[in-house]
């Protein structure tokens, strides 16, 4: 929108200029310094508006053709510190300057999520006042290109690039894959795990009708974009005729983005040029293809870029070996059998991070390639399908080059626990208190995850005393907010009870866990986190939470902070019990500390296979606490926990 004003303001003229150096049309943002409300003007070569003076930063995307002639691209440009005195000013966001955005991974991979972002900090300005300006990119786009930008005099500018990579969904070759075409799979389709071979027949626009002389059972059909036929009308015929998998030559430039209905089978696109030459391969009838279906990708590469001061006027190449990144050997149990689930990993070094969660299958693993020294921030989210979805967020972590990691999700054993994803901490202001933990979250070396499902759909208890002295009973969650406590330096003990349905979850069904802690006043002008013990467990199993009976197993207890803070005073005390009868009957289990803080003991698993093992945990401080800066002065001194049905034994 335009802004006018009785006053008589100087002329901004914004001007687009294409990738061939000539006039260019697109939206372009504006924002200037100090006000909140940033607009957008759609330019056609150049505008003239008539604005305040003062500094501004303006930014466009513009389509431009690709590296190739059916190839698509989009213009990234952004003058960040544009300023606007007395005088009419032109601000240039030339197209012609940008430089091709490479961003490869070392092992053939698909796009899954692209991502370019930036944002401006004004010097002498409140963050709040930032420039913020993300563009996920939609498959419809092939080349990035982003232009170059001079260093800021009066604030600082980082531009950030984003790739997701995984295993082409749909691999398609000929001639024993010495021929590949990049191919898209369409949503709606239908997808699955297989690898296949067959010949291939060409069925012009894909109509009912051009099925008439072809023979078109179990074998792939190509077909040519029109116009005169939907998406949903070429997938309907191709499955009435029986083929395996359906290919859409594009008619025009750039990637094809349709939706295709809930096709029965696999629908995928290729370019135009490329495609001339399989649709006349396929027109001899001769062609064989080979489809190779991939419905989760094994692997993943999240790879990123930051150019801190200004992107410069140089080849913007990122393409790293595997000995360039870090390794994550990621692990995703689940106790009750397969479920469709998602997740994604967040970069975060400008935030909030704009990302879309993909469809992954649990159980199952996969190797993950990451840029070392990256921020990330991690959810994955189980049974999305159903009435309970179990997600489990990470706290911020990054990873060495050259490193390899383990990573354990949705593993046994299952109890209370926080990230700092979710920005309310265990706190106290003053003399008001705030108890905030998640009560699903499974336990990690690495990951400090924090677990839930749907508020209020499973029974939830929390209990707070002050001393012997109730102070909240919140009946549906596990947190308390802004409850005001007595003035100084007191006992405090958190109760949560909490329950899933076994037929759902079949482990950990429900925990008892408790927390003792010493909480004084807190003068401050924020809420400000304490830390509180709670454990760790790490116990050997299978995907499925899973260990064979009649063995003996190492299992190892941690006591840990809550939070990113350190708990007052040294732990001098871990327990452990196990049950083989849902808690009728326990037995101790001797535990000796290793270096590395935890705890380890053997247990004995059932002789009769399918049965279940129940744990009961404690850990305990010494006396002595500290008051550190900004935390309140704060003992931990003693937490349980009560798993039960933690593993199954077979």
């Amino acid at each position: 929108m335009f802004r006018s004003s009785s006053r008589s303001y100087p002329a901004a003229i914004p001007k687009l200029v294409g990738k061939d150096g000539k006039p260019a049309s697109g939206w372009v943002g504006v924002n200037l310094v100090g006000d909140p409300w940033p607009w957008n003007v759609y330019v056609e070569g150049s505008t003239t508006m008539r604005m305040a003076p003062g500094l501004y930063t303006v930014a466009g995307y513009i389509d431009v053709a690709g590296e190739k002639a059916d190839r698509s691209g989009l213009a990234v440009l952004v003058d960040p510190e544009a300023v606007l005195k007395d005088g009419s000013a032109e601000v240039v966001l030339d197209a012609s300057k940008a430089r091709l955005l490479q961003t490869e991974a070392p092992q053939r991979t698909e796009d899954r999520q692209r991502k370019v972002d930036f944002k401006v900090h004004y010097k002498g300005l409140d963050p709040y006042m930032d420039y913020r300006n993300a563009y996920v990119l939609p498959p419809t786009y092939d080349d990035v290109y982003v232009a170059p930008t001079e260093a800021m005099k009066q604030g600082e500018f980082m531009r950030f690039t984003r790739w997701r990579k995984g295993e082409p969904q749909l691999g398609l070759s000929a001639l024993d894959g010495r021929l590949p075409f990049e191919a898209r799979v369409k949503a709606g389709r239908a997808l699955g795990t297989a690898t296949d071979t067959l010949r291939a027949v060409y069925a012009g626009n894909g109509a009912t009708a051009a099925y008439e002389k072809v023979t078109a059972k179990g074998k792939i059909v190509v077909v040519e974009r029109s116009d005169e036929v939907s998406p949903q009308e070429r997938a309907e015929a191709a499955v009435a005729a029986g083929a395996k998998a359906l290919i859409v030559v594009n008619d025009g430039v750039g990637g094809l983005m349709e939706y295709v209905g809930e096709s029965a089978v696999p629908v995928a696109t290729v370019h135009r040029d490329a495609g001339k030459g399989l649709v006349s391969m396929a027109r001899t009838g001769l062609l064989k293809l080979t489809v190779k279906q991939t419905e989760y990708t094994p692997f993943v590469y999240d790879l990123t870029r930051d150019y801190p001061g200004q992107v410069p006027d140089r080849a913007l190449v990122y393409k790293p070996s595997k000995r360039d990144l870090a390794r994550i050997d990621a692990r995703y149990y689940a106790a009750a059998g397969g479920r469709l689930a998602e997740g994604y990993r967040s970069d975060f070094t400008l935030s909030p991070s704009f990302n879309m969660p993909e469809l992954e299958w649990h159980p199952g693993t996969r190797t993950e390639w990451v840029t070392p020294g990256q921020v990330w921030r991690e959810f994955h989210t189980q049974g999305v399908d159903g009435p309970l979805p179990w997600s489990m967020v990470s706290g911020d972590n990054t990873y060495a080059k050259g490193s390899t990691t383990r990573l354990d999700w949705f593993a046994p054993a299952t109890r209370p626990a926080q990230s700092e994803s979710f920005g309310v901490y265990n706190s106290r202001w003053q003399n008001y208190m705030t108890w905030n933990v998640q009560a699903w979250a499974s336990a990690s070396d690495t990951l400090r995850l924090g677990g839930y499902l749907p508020w209020g759909e499973t029974p939830s208890h929390l209990q707070v005393f002050q001393g012997d002295t109730l102070i909240h009973d919140n009946p549906v969650s596990g947190d308390m907010q802004w409850v005001k406590v007595p003035a100084g330096n007191r006992p405090y003990r958190a109760v949560l009870d909490v329950e899933r349905p076994g037929d759902v979850f079949r482990l950990s069904t429900r925990t008892h866990t408790e927390w003792t802690f010493m909480s004084d006043t807190v003068d401050s002008d924020f809420f400000e986190p304490f830390s509180v013990l709670n454990l760790d467990y790490e116990l050997e199993t299978d995907l499925h939470g899973d260990v064979r009976a009649d063995t003996t197993r190492k299992i190892a207890v941690k006591p840990v902070s809550m939070d990113l803070g350190t708990v007052p005073g040294t732990v001098t005390k871990v327990t452990l019990d196990v049950s083989h009868d849902d808690g009728t009957g326990w037995q101790p289990v001797l535990l000796a500390k290793r270096a590395d803080g935890s705890w380890t003991g053997s247990l004995r698993t059932p002789k009769k296979p399918g049965g279940f093992v129940s744990l009961r945990a404690s850990a305990g401080t010494d006396s002595g606490f500290f008051h550190e800066v900004f935390h309140a002065l704060t003992v931990a001194a003693f937490t349980a926990h009560y798993i039960a049905i933690f593993l199954t034994a077979y």
